[in-house]
């Protein structure tokens, strides 16, 4: 058995009337293999995109790299991805397995 946890911060506060921008981070996980990684970074984009515009995969990634030039604590590199997408919201999540 796998565990999934989201954690989703919140770039601007206040609604908006059309599907609010996400932006998903990479998964961060512990041994799971390539395969397994992308299909569940797959099921989290897919469950995502039912509310919300998401933003992943290589544009992302992108984004993570221009941040790694810059010196900036964790929660305002993310911040700064989300801005660069008008994303009103960041998903990261980690997978692991269950101990029990």
């Amino acid at each position: 058995m796998v565990i999934l946890m989201i954690v989703l911060l919140s770039n601007h506060p206040g609604q908006s009337i059309t599907k609010p921008k996400i932006v998903l981070l990479p998964l961060i996980d512990t041994g799971l293999s390539l395969t397994e990684k992308q299909a569940y970074q797959s099921a989290i984009e897919d469950a995502l995109s039912r509310q919300y515009v998401v933003f992943s995969g290589n544009q992302v990634l992108e984004a993570l790299k221009k941040q790694t030039e810059f010196e900036c604590a964790a929660d305002a590199c993310m911040q700064n991805i989300a801005i660069e997408f008008q994303g009103e919201l960041i998903a990261r999540g980690t997978v692991k397995p269950n101990s029990k």
